[in-house]
């Protein structure tokens, strides 16, 4: 005998319109869902990077200004001494003199020694112990000061052997007299750790971090700090052509620690030196990866919905 059959089963079903007409429902439902999950997606996703990059312009702005402030109160002590010195420095200084130095040199903030050089480069005033180093011939210096009538220099970082090894960097004004000629120079040492240290309290977004980098390439100053980094040189940075800060953010792989960030950078006014705030990408999405994950989550379970819904209406 054979079995019953469905009027479901026959062609002349009277609800298969219905029923492709659910289905067609519920696929435009899911279409529609998934558009608006991507769509969202998309939008937060530019929506974290613009607020990545905000973060590193309103920071690298913060840090140029700590940074220029550092270098204007030793610039402040320097102009101070050649102005007492009156660029006719030329002959070895009286006890009174370097002990006035020695003074000033522990009132200004990150400062170790006092040099002062003559016209020739000769050392002539130094309050460090032993002999004087002879930073007043440094060919680096020596070419700013014949080619820029500037008289900011910044020497770039290296360890000092007098101080124990401890990475130091030379800030320099230069006297000169009516003509523009050279007439001699006083010189501060400045200690890089105590300089870097006070940085400490712009950092205050987990995903960012902040570099001083000379125009030659050398990082001057990097917190948090990486071991091995600081006097390292950056390529990317020797090689360009005007040498400075880039104006746009950049989107690129760190060489000091791999990590893909954004970086923002600026110059520091009067001195060969910028300023460079980074944000870490993957520190900075994470926030929008929790999101695509609560979406995602939500976008299976109204699927799991609508399938178990239209099953039900069929």
């Amino acid at each position: 005998m054979a079995a019953d059959r469905s009027p479901f089963d026959s062609p002349d079903d009277p609800s298969r319109p219905t029923r492709r007409a659910i289905l067609a429902s519920a696929a435009v439902f899911m279409v529609l869902i998934g558009g608006v999950v991507g769509y969202w997606t998309w939008q937060s996703h530019s929506v974290a990077i613009d607020r990545a990059h905000d973060v590193a312009r309103s920071f690298s702005l913060t840090y140029k200004a700590f940074t220029e402030q550092a270098f204007a109160n030793i610039s402040g002590t320097l102009i101070e001494v050649a102005s007492l010195q009156d660029g006719q420095v030329t002959t070895p200084a009286t006890t009174d003199m370097t002990t006035f130095l020695r003074r000033r040199s522990r009132q200004t903030p990150f400062v170790r020694e006092l040099l002062v050089t003559n016209a020739t480069g000769n050392a002539v005033l130094w309050t460090g112990p032993g002999p004087a180093p002879d930073l007043g011939r440094n060919p680096a210096y020596l070419t700013h000061r014949d080619r820029t009538p500037d008289s900011g220099w910044v020497g770039p970082v290296y360890r000092d052997d007098q101080a124990g090894g401890l990475f130091t960097f030379v800030v320099t004004h230069t006297s000169r007299d009516q003509d523009g000629r050279p007439t001699g120079a006083v010189m501060a040492l400045v200690d890089q750790a105590r300089f870097a240290s006070a940085f400490e309290t712009i950092l205050e977004a987990e995903q960012a971090s902040v570099a001083l980098v000379h125009f030659d390439g050398t990082i001057m100053a990097r917190l948090p700090e990486v071991p091995g980094v600081v006097g390292q040189v950056i390529p990317a940075v020797t090689d360009r052509v005007p040498p400075g800060a880039l104006d746009d953010i950049i989107v690129v792989r760190s060489p000091v620690d791999g990590v893909v960030r954004a970086i923002s950078e600026r110059r520091v006014s009067d001195y060969p030196l910028i300023t460079a705030i980074t944000v870490s990408l993957d520190a900075a999405l994470a926030p929008w990866r929790r999101g695509v994950a609560w979406a995602l989550g939500v976008l299976a379970l109204a699927g799991a919905g609508v399938a178990g819904l239209t099953f039900g209406l069929m």
